[in-house]
């Protein structure tokens, strides 16, 4: 971090306070509810001076990420309360924080939201690194044990409660257990207890920091099967759920010794509308066994794939929200992203996406170009002249986005395919062939990912509004 003046005189006025008494200050835990009980608010009183709080943040939250840690203005704040406390007395105040910032470490955190209503084991299901099950509190309960920390409350007393889990995910920290007489000082200016909810605040913003990026990963994991309306979870609509109990646990090495820092509290905190777990296994089991696709990992047309399902899944939000035109509208996009390239036409679009679904839908190929130019007719009068598209295009849009989706996925698994390009090369070959009354192989609708002749595919599940309201009285 730059260690001018203005900089050794900012930090040099900052401290800890229980009472600003009227000087600039901010919250430094804005009165945070740790299971159950309130504990009070601290200050960050700053100087008054040319150099801002703002800026003074932004600079250490720059150089936390620098370092490989969490940051963010939250955790600046808390570390730089936490640098300005532990000041060693023989050290300039700059020269205290660039030790910190130098003296970081890799922590693993478990992150559980547990719920109050029961989990089945059966009903166990995985989202990647995140887990809904039934809370067991074992793994938690040992690694505190190591790390020579504690929950206020037995563990046990939650066991079998659905619990939200993501385990063991990395997090870089500023390592205060190796920086000599850090914690000794702050526990003589404050107290144990003060002296542990000051730490805890760094803990917390570091934890809150991870526990934000629980629903995109989430929805990155579910991003194909919401794009296909197999399945839908309400995961960016989150509802709060005061009665939830939040748990955490950081363990790193340090000195030689394990460490680490529990984290309990009851919060308001994001609560979840999980598909069924039976449902959802057999959704992937589907995009296994019958379309071939088995993830991104490793997949040529990864990119292409999570583009597409972006905009489809926007689509299928749109659709269920029920605002039919802005799904329309999303549904042609995401076509037009996937199948079409600077200076082609609609026509190019048209041909490629009859290719794709003309044996899907049981029409022959100059029936299924009409069909999708027809939407997209449907979709210049919409755009030029405000006519909605009604829920027939819709429907019909929708169909033929995820024949092409199904296609897509299942070329992803062609050994042959290469690129999206040479995707679009194998479709514009199997068009023009079948155009010109040549017969077209076998391995080549394949490579492409059409459907056999006489196969349908017929999704396991396809969520609409009659669905979600079913599953809502369960």
């Amino acid at each position: 971090m730059p260690i001018p003046k203005e900089f050794e005189d900012f930090l040099s006025g900052c401290r800890i306070v229980r009472d600003p008494m009227g000087g600039p200050s901010v919250p430094f835990n804005e009165g945070a509810v740790y299971y159950r009980h309130q504990v009070p608010t601290l200050h960050l009183a700053y100087p008054e001076l040319e150099l801002t709080l703002d800026s003074v943040l932004r600079v250490l939250s720059r150089e936390l990420a620098n370092a490989g840690c969490a940051s963010g203005r939250d955790i600046a704040l808390a570390a730089l309360g936490l640098i300005v406390e532990s000041r060693p007395s023989a050290s300039t105040a700059a020269a205290w924080a660039n030790a910190c910032l130098k003296t970081t470490t890799s922590a693993e955190l478990t992150q559980c939201v547990i719920q109050l209503n029961p989990c089945a084991p059966e009903d166990r299901v995985s989202f990647g690194e995140i887990e809904l099950k039934p809370f067991a509190p074992q793994n938690l309960v040992y690694w505190a044990d190591r790390a020579q920390v504690a929950y206020p409350i037995d563990l046990k007393s939650l066991s079998g409660r659905a619990c939200l889990e993501r385990k063991w995910a990395s997090v870089g920290l500023i390592d205060w257990n190796a920086l000599d007489g850090s914690i000794d000082r702050v526990a003589a200016k404050w107290g144990v207890a003060e002296n542990a909810l000051i730490f805890d605040e760094y803990f917390q913003a570091v934890f809150r920091f991870s526990f934000a990026q629980i629903p995109d990963l989430i929805a990155h994991h579910l991003l194909v099967a919401e794009a296909g309306a197999l399945i839908d979870v309400d995961v960016e609509s989150l509802t709060r759920s005061p009665l939830s109990t939040r748990l955490g646990l950081f363990r790193w090495r340090s000195n030689e010794a394990w460490r680490g820092w529990a984290i309990m509290g009851n919060f308001a905190v994001s609560h979840m509308n999980f598909t069924p777990p039976e449902l959802y296994a057999k959704c992937l089991l589907w995009l296994k066994e019958s379309i071939g696709f088995c993830g991104l990992d490793g997949n040529v047309l990864a990119s292409g794939i999570t583009s597409y399902c972006t905009f489809l899944r926007r689509a299928q939000k749109h659709r269920l929200a029920g605002r039919a035109d802005d799904a329309f509208l999303h549904f042609v996009i995401a076509l037009d992203l996937l199948l079409g390239a600077e200076g082609q036409t609609s026509q190019t679009i048209a041909n490629r996406v009859a290719t794709l679904s003309f044996r899907q839908s049981g029409r022959p190929m100059t029936d299924q170009v009409a069909r999708v130019k027809n939407l997209y007719g449907k979709r210049s009068k919409y755009v030029h002249e405000g006519r909605p598209v009604g829920d027939e295009a819709l429907s019909d849009v929708e169909r033929l986005a995820l024949d092409v989706l199904w296609s897509l996925l299942a070329a992803s698994s062609h050994s042959d395919v290469r690129s999206l390009d040479d995707w679009h090369r194998r479709i514009d070959h199997v068009y023009a062939s079948l155009t010109a009354n040549v017969d077209v192989a076998e391995p080549h609708f394949a490579a492409i990912g059409a459907p056999a002749p006489g196969e349908a595919r017929v999704a396991p599940n396809h969520i609409d509004n009659s669905w979600l309201s079913k599953f809502a009285k369960r």
